[in-house]
């Protein structure tokens, strides 16, 4: 209809003048029937969203893990609106933070939003591996590690030492292949940020906080969707 709507104004200018009155009526109509079927899809829309929300308000219950808080000293950073969350802590002068979102995630146990209470918990069960960042910063200088953990190991993909305010270049070589290092200079690595706090515990945590954190968002999208539908 909208498509047809343009065209119809053209024609009504290209036509005689005798032939105008009729059309514009005609033209009116159909803008009127245009009209009047949005306004009829937008209930309809507003309602199954209200429907959603308040199955997901029924279904979603945080986590015992997210709900313990994170493993102490860190603290949590989290802001409505936002999937990246950050964890933060002091180690001997140091600036440890731990940086992970939901968009860096391959899964979060295949979350069907929607689905089945039951079904998620069982999911999130199984679910697959959490990718996080650590910095470690130490006046100008920062070692970065690329981890990754499903709450019963912690590996270390990556190490690269960088400015404090990161890295502005492509081209900076930040570090080798951490599985070519050589096997006692990985345990060091591993030995270092578990020193710090970064280990299997929280690897644990952060796996159900991302979860929760999807979950949140989800929720918080359908309200704002449904408050732009309302108000239409």
């Amino acid at each position: 209809m909208k498509q047809l709507l343009p065209a119809a104004c053209a024609a009504l200018q290209a036509a005689p003048t005798g032939f105008q009155a009729p059309a514009a009526e005609l033209l009116q109509q159909a803008k009127a029937s245009f009209t009047s079927s949005s306004l009829a899809l937008a209930p309809q829309l507003s309602s199954i969203l209200a429907k959603e929300i308040k199955h997901e308000k029924t279904v979603s219950e945080k986590s015992e893990v997210v709900s313990a808080g994170p493993p102490a000293p860190f603290v949590l950073h989290s802001k409505l609106g936002d999937t990246a969350v950050s964890l933060t802590r002091d180690f001997n002068g140091e600036k440890v933070s731990v940086d992970c979102s939901v968009n860096m995630q391959d899964s979060l146990g295949s979350l069907s939003f929607g689905g089945d209470e039951d079904e998620d918990e069982s999911e999130m069960d199984e679910a697959a591996d959490v990718q996080f960042n650590v910095t470690v910063t130490k006046a100008d200088k920062a070692l970065v590690f690329e981890c990754i953990s499903d709450g019963t190991y912690l590996d270390i993909r990556h190490v690269s030492l960088e400015p404090a305010e990161g890295i502005d270049s492509d081209t900076v070589f930040t570090g080798p292949v951490f599985s070519e290092l050589d096997s006692e200079l990985q345990d060091a690595f591993r030995e270092y940020v578990t020193e710090r706090g970064i280990n299997e515990d929280l690897g644990e945590y952060l796996r159900h906080l991302m979860f929760d954190k999807e979950q949140e968002e989800y929720l918080h999208w359908l309200e704002g969707v449904k408050g732009f539908v309302g108000s239409s």
